[in-house]
């Protein structure tokens, strides 16, 4: 079965070179459709080729935003498969390092680093393809999964979160709702907005921390572990349409402490 999925592959990449020498419409959305068979086998790197060419040459402006969203998103999971190599490389006496396997990332656009927040870890670095996405783009499907993704998860140059204030997520997390009022994603929304209000009712808890808390948020503290239960329980009421999130005994937990007035400790969207 690996051997016939390495045939696959190559025979893929093979087709892939075949139809870049003549492109045509029906040519480019050929292989956009071979590009999203690669990232579904595992080849992060060739498949990251196909959806920059893509995006580099297509005049159609869904095509575009889907090879972009899956560009980017390539260099996402290639990190998992690369750890696994470099683990690999380690057991069989090589010294291949993580950064050298990587580097044909870099020669695509596609720079992943390590970064250090609290521990290390490595990342794909990209700052502007889902801003792209979100802006641009922001009408399409694609445009839509890069705004939801930046809510929690955009970063600086270096890897590490570009916030730790969980008002900005807040803040983001409103306007998604605003803007794409009838997402699919929309209940995961709200499951991130429990959490950043879980975050804040922590702040009261601690006095060092109250000075984030806006003045009507100190004034009335308990408007905001209101407000966390109130979105925790919408997500937990439409668990089964959470589409990237799944509801588990932790938030139950969470919930209860939340009802009880207990402070909940934990941090979702700040590092102490």
């Amino acid at each position: 079965m690996r051997l016939i999925s390495m045939l696959t592959v190559l025979l893929l990449a093979c087709n892939c070179l075949a139809v870049c020498q003549a492109v045509e419409p029906n040519s480019i959305e050929t292989l956009l459709d071979q590009g999203r068979r690669l990232q579904q086998y595992g080849d992060y790197l060739y498949a990251a080729r196909v959806f920059r060419y893509v995006a580099q040459l297509s005049t159609d402006s869904l095509q575009q935003a889907e090879a972009l969203y899956r560009y980017v998103t390539c260099g996402d999971q290639a990190i998992r498969i690369l750890g696994l190599r470099q683990v690999i490389s380690q057991a069989i006496g090589l010294t291949t390092t993580f950064d050298e396997l990587a580097a044909p990332f870099d020669s695509i656009g596609i720079r992943i680093r390590m970064a250090q927040y609290f521990e290390s870890y490595y990342v794909n670095v990209d700052t502007s393809t889902r801003q792209i996405l979100a802006t641009r783009y922001s009408k399409t499907p694609w445009g839509e999964l890069a705004t939801y993704d930046l809510i929690e998860n955009e970063l600086s140059w270096d890897g590490t979160p570009l916030f730790n204030d969980p008002h900005i997520v807040v803040e983001r997390a409103r306007a998604f709702h605003l803007r794409y009022p009838n997402s699919k994603l929309k209940y995961d929304v709200h499951f991130i907005l429990g959490r950043a209000y879980q975050d804040l009712w922590s702040f009261f808890h601690k006095g060092y921390y109250k000075d984030m808390l806006t003045d009507s948020e100190r004034a009335n503290p308990d408007s905001i572990r209101l407000e966390s239960i109130r979105q925790l329980e919408t997500a937990k009421k439409n668990r089964r349409q959470l589409q990237k999130r799944s509801w588990t005994e932790a938030d139950d937990k969470l919930l209860i402490q939340l009802r009880e007035g207990q402070d909940t400790r934990g941090y979702f969207y700040f590092g102490d």
